[in-house]
């Protein structure tokens, strides 16, 4: 999470709903909704300006960590690191940070 222009990248590439979010909630929601922004689009198999600022991945106060059959979630790997992940809502996925830590690192 570096310091950017977090503001002026939601407005250009967030929904209306989504960087009004972020304007309510600040720049570590900014970081969290972007980073499943592209997980989904990565699940997907479509580039991150095609479906940037399409469709919202927030309702009234909170990020969506269930989209059309996909869930989504985030891993903090260390402090200013974020990474997310996407994956059929209906299938049973297992994570382990420290096999994820060591295929990493």
């Amino acid at each position: 999470m570096r310091t950017a222009p977090y503001e002026k990248i939601a407005r250009r590439f967030f929904t209306e709903e989504e960087y009004d979010y972020v304007l309510r909630h600040g720049k570590n929601e900014f970081y969290r909704l972007w980073t499943r922004k592209e997980a989904l689009t990565k699940y997907w198999g479509l580039p991150l300006l095609e479906t940037a600022g399409k469709r919202p991945l927030v309702d009234a106060e909170s990020i969506i960590d269930d989209f059309e059959g996909v869930k989504l979630t985030e891993f903090k790997l260390d402090t200013g690191i974020m990474a997310a992940a996407a994956w059929q809502a209906d299938r049973m996925v297992e994570l382990c940070s420290k096999e994820m830590n060591e295929k990493l690192f």
